[in-house]
């Protein structure tokens, strides 16, 4: 064949090897050492891993063949990797839960010469050696803790039992050849399925039906995949009895069903799908801890629904990335929790979440309007004062107020520039913020406004959370945010929330 000719060459096929899952065949024509000990170390090929690493010898290396062969339970490739790479630490530990003390206390005298007397100090420690721990600790200039030392009974201080009693590697699995003499005869298990056992006379639904026989799908003791009962939820064989297993229907899920008719009832939600992750992580996923791949993951015993706490905390990180301008990834923050607060029922977190929402869009809308045109000014003028509307936290109002005044100050508009200058000095802000508010209150110029705009700046207005307009006193409410909207935006879905039907 080509391959046992040895003809295959050229980095595109060894590529194609190893994007099949095959390193093990590329590693037959790969002259770089490095590269032979990355595709050993991925076909999990123990041998030529460490042949490779005595070429490549460095520390990076050997502590990758180290943490490979702990897995696999090489014990000797993992002892030589670890003095390879000179990590004492960890061979005394392996020394230690395999019981070999001869060599914890050969690797004691080489780490005294090498003036590493602390190590030497915690072999002798674990080995319950009295008397040269108290020898170091008298050479340190420790003479009570010495005479401590050798106060101690030898029982106090004795080593704990090894994991491994001979130090040679853990036991392994093979896969044995199947041998058909050992299989029961074939006409028994022809006859076993003969009769079909009845539905109340079998529970586990493991039998395996060979496929040329015909079987009423009525009798069988397991419910046909493709058209299950009402009602009933369909499991397969060998996942009914794993841990973490939940089914994934969200009728047959319990308080999934319940969840979502509360969210449609009370919340008006029709768009389900960016709630699905959390929903599933809440009803049918279990949170887990991956482990060996030969071994189950462990399964996390957290609660289904998040805490206030927990819930505050995510709000926070918005909070920073507002102070910090980072105003696409506080939207995307602010919105998840919004989400994550629907289904915890937090009413009061779910309209402060929105209220960023709309403040922080409104301040991403003026940042692309354009700035030559006198309606791009008045738009800008428009927006910036918007944004000093709702109700955020004082740190977060003053840089709106604090930006609302530069706007007013570029189009023209010196008056209203002044009465935003006087409420940020209400809020009480910093010397530096003063100082600004001061010195705008204070300017010279003439108070007019090029563009006025008195009516949304002192009057009480309500804004559209959809274009970012002044409402008039006939609008429409979002029942998820409670955002409020224009007639035009009803029974649309709503660009706050992005799940609540208006």
């Amino acid at each position: 064949s080509l391959i046992g000719s040895g003809q295959l060459v050229g980095q595109s096929q060894l590529q194609f090897l190893r994007s099949v899952g095959r390193p093990e065949l590329a590693l037959s024509f790969i002259r770089d050492p490095l590269s032979i000990f990355c595709l050993a170390m991925e076909s999990n090929d123990l041998s030529s891993a460490l042949a490779a690493a005595k070429t490549v010898d460095t520390q990076d290396t050997w502590d990758k063949l180290a943490n490979l062969a702990l897995l696999n339970g090489d014990l000797a490739i993992a002892e030589v990797s670890y003095q390879k790479s000179r990590s004492f630490t960890r061979l005394m530990f392996l020394y230690l839960v395999t019981g070999q003390r001869d060599k914890l206390n050969k690797l004691a005298r080489i780490m005294r010469v090498k003036g590493d007397l602390s190590g030497v100090y915690q072999v002798h420690l674990i080995t319950g050696n009295r008397q040269e721990g108290a020898e170091l600790l008298e050479l340190g200039g420790q003479k009570q803790l010495a005479g401590l030392m050798r106060s101690q009974e030898p029982g106090q201080l004795g080593p704990p039992e090894p994991v491994g009693r001979e130090g040679g590697n853990w036991p392994t699995l093979k896969d044995e050849p199947l041998n058909l003499k050992n299989l029961p005869d074939t006409e028994i298990i022809k006859d076993s399925f003969e009769k079909v056992p009845d539905t109340s006379s079998c529970n586990d639904g493991s039998s395996d039906i060979p496929a040329e026989q015909s079987v009423d799908p009525s009798s069988s003791p397991v419910p046909v995949p493709d058209s299950p009962l009402p009602g009933q939820t369909v499991q397969h064989a060998g996942y009914h009895d794993h841990a973490g297993y939940r089914p994934t229907s969200p009728g047959s899920v319990p308080g999934m069903e319940d969840s979502l008719a509360k969210l449609s009832t009370q919340y008006s939600v029709v768009n389900f799908l960016p709630l699905k992750q959390i929903l599933f992580s809440q009803y049918v996923t279990q949170p887990s801890l991956p482990c060996h791949p030969a071994t189950p993951p462990l399964p996390l015993l957290l609660p289904a629904t998040p805490t206030l706490d927990q819930l505050l905390e995510t709000v926070e990180t918005g909070h920073q990335m507002t102070t910090a301008g980072q105003f696409t990834r506080a939207v995307e923050q602010y919105r998840s929790v919004l989400l994550t607060a629907t289904l915890a029922s937090q009413d009061s977190l779910i309209r402060l979440c929105a209220r960023y929402v709309v403040t922080l869009s409104m301040e991403l809308e003026r940042k692309r309007c354009g700035k030559t045109s006198q309606l791009d000014k008045i738009r800008q003028c428009q927006l910036a004062i918007f944004a000093t509307k709702f109700d955020l936290l004082p740190v977060h109002l003053v840089l709106t107020i604090r930006s609302a005044i530069s706007v007013c100050l570029k189009v023209g508009n010196v008056r209203c520039a002044k009465v935003l200058a006087r409420s940020l000095l209400d809020l009480g802000p910093d010397q530096e913020v003063c100082r600004f508010a001061r010195s705008v209150i204070l300017n010279q110029a003439e108070a007019s406004d090029a563009f006025p705009m008195d009516r949304i700046l002192t009057g009480k207005i309500e804004i559209c959370g959809g274009d970012y307009l002044a409402l008039e006193e006939d609008y429409v409410v979002c029942p998820l945010c409670q955002t409020k909207f224009g007639h035009v935006y009803q029974g649309q879905l709503c660009p706050v929330d992005r799940v609540g039907r208006i």
